[in-house]
């Protein structure tokens, strides 16, 4: 498939991965005419991407919370918390339920 993008745009962002979905997402709520150009097809298949739990905040401006929340990813804890079970260190984080 060969899309071409339109003629004209006020930002053109090359790459359609975490940070430049969400450049664009965020340009485009403020009506900035924006075209993201990704050469990959999605989903894409990639090892290892995760969303930390502080970008929440961030995907709430772009209004996608809830459709990320529907695709059932399963939640992880991190590395202190893996560094507080095999080392015994004491971790006091601010907004870590775990």
């Amino acid at each position: 498939m060969n899309i071409m993008p339109p003629p004209f745009a006020t930002v053109l962002v090359v790459g359609g991965g975490p940070a430049g979905s969400y450049a664009s997402a965020v340009l485009a709520q403020e009506g900035v005419d924006v075209v993201c150009c990704e050469a990959a097809y999605f989903p894409r298949y990639h090892i290892g991407e995760s969303l930390l739990a502080s970008v929440k905040a961030y995907l709430q401006i772009v209004d996608v919370v809830e459709k990320i929340g529907q695709w059932g990813f399963h939640p992880k804890v991190g590395i202190f918390r893996l560094l507080a079970v095999t080392f015994g260190v004491k971790l006091l984080l601010a907004g870590i339920s775990h």
